[in-house]
């Protein structure tokens, strides 16, 4: 049975695996304009979702999600002083001969990187046990990822800016999950943690992170690669051929991950 903003999530999917096909042809306009009618697909499913979720029942305590935020912050503000540590040491060592203290710091930063990863583990369980949630344990996973390669290139002294931009990378995501989260915090604020009728504990509730939750991630995701994409083409003079390609090919890679999981949201067997 189709659910309340299937169908226009579904036609998102398909402007961005045509943006994706865009991208990899190096056509920017038209990819910025298939992007467009993703966000606008997007925006209309979640007008559908908000909707349809008056009607839900059973939403699970506002301490489960505050907890999952405060949990997500933590591993951010630690993310950050890693980073700026990481880039402390690439600093003190333009040579690349790291000296036993250099040494020593990165294993300790690695340590720290796995630590977070740690976190991130205990949150995706939280949300693997509920169930519902598809987004969210996606995103978590990629995170989970990039801290596992983040701590392995610490390891073996590479705190070059290709680990630099991972960390960043895990940095932006853990944000938009956080602006995610409080997003949904507050608008149960004003709606009641269960919505329309029902109580949180009985059978049949919502989800933890609901629908429309992720469709805000997958927005926000979405407003990235279009902000980088036009990035891209009014820097294309100054950054040169083999810079835009390798750009290019990053967007490509970043624009099918969102699509993926756009498909993942879409699938009857995923939705909440």
């Amino acid at each position: 049975e189709s659910t309340p903003g299937q169908a226009s999530v579904g036609k998102a999917g398909e402007s961005m695996e045509g943006a994706a096909g865009s991208l990899d042809q190096g056509e920017q306009d038209d990819a910025n304009k298939e992007q467009n009618d993703a966000l606008e697909e997007l925006r209309k499913a979640r007008r559908e979702l908000a909707q349809a979720i008056e009607d839900e029942k059973a939403w699970l305590e506002q301490e489960k999600l505050a907890k999952i935020e405060k949990l997500l912050q933590r591993a951010l503000d630690q993310q950050k002083k890693l980073t700026k540590a990481t880039k402390e040491v690439d600093a003190d060592n333009p040579e690349k001969d790291f000296s036993r203290a250099s040494q020593l710091k990165l294993s300790e930063l690695s340590q720290g990187e796995r630590a977070i990863n740690e976190d991130i583990s205990t949150i995706k369980a939280k949300l693997d046990e509920e169930g519902k949630s598809k987004v969210f344990p996606a995103m978590l996973e990629k995170v989970s990822d990039d801290l596992t390669v983040v701590s392995q290139r610490l390891d073996s002294l590479l705190p070059g800016v290709p680990t630099q931009d991972l960390q960043a990378g895990v940095e932006e995501l853990l944000e938009e999950m956080i602006a995610a989260i409080r997003d949904e915090i507050k608008r149960r604020a004003v709606e009641g943690p269960g919505g329309q009728p029902g109580q949180p504990g009985e059978a049949g509730g919502g989800s933890l992170l609901p629908a429309a939750a992720e469709l805000k991630m997958l927005r926000r995701m979405q407003l990235q690669i279009n902000a980088q994409t036009t990035r891209v083409e009014s820097q294309r003079a100054t950054m040169g051929e083999e810079d835009v390609d390798a750009r290019l090919e990053d967007l490509t890679e970043r624009q099918a991950k969102v699509t993926a999981l756009t498909r993942r949201a879409t699938s009857p067997a995923s939705t909440c």
